[in-house]
């Protein structure tokens, strides 16, 4: 996906929403958001068990195109995170943790909290979704053909 953050998030907040996913209660799911302070994208994963897992980027700059791709292997029980198709980190967890069964909502622009709302200010390119986790030849491929 290619990304561009126009600006810091709506009501003051740190943080603004990218893709979020979560089960009705708002407890277990996906954020792929950016911060504020300091400018970088985070992608957190909380499961049914209650395992938090958080990869973060480098800092970036505002009004700029920066490519970014969340992997998340359930065969590995890992995430991980590719900005300009250069690795920046990853988190592993434990077998059976990488529930993502109970995913009721799905939601683009805002951080899903129970007790604020966090619109994000971004221009999303070319979003796709594949069925499996890809290597880094392929991320680095697809960066080169958007760049």
């Amino acid at each position: 996906m290619w990304l561009n953050i126009l600006d810091k998030p709506s009501y003051g907040h740190d943080y603004g929403g990218i893709i979020t996913t979560m089960d009705n209660d708002v407890t277990v799911g996906t954020k792929f958001y950016y911060s504020n302070t300091p400018r970088k994208i985070s992608f957190h994963f909380n499961t049914m068990d209650d395992t938090f897992f958080k990869v973060q980027s480098d800092n970036i700059a505002l009004n700029c195109w920066h490519h970014f791709v969340v992997i998340l292997d359930d065969t590995w029980n890992l995430i991980g995170l590719y900005q300009d198709a250069s690795f920046v980190g990853n988190a592993n967890g434990q077998q059976s943790t990488m529930d993502t069964v109970h995913q009721d909502l799905l939601v683009f622009g805002k951080y899903l909290q129970s007790s604020f709302d966090n619109f994000g200010k971004f221009v999303i390119d070319e979003l796709v979704v594949f069925d499996r986790a890809l290597s880094g030849v392929e991320v680095e491929s697809i960066y080169q053909v958007g760049a």
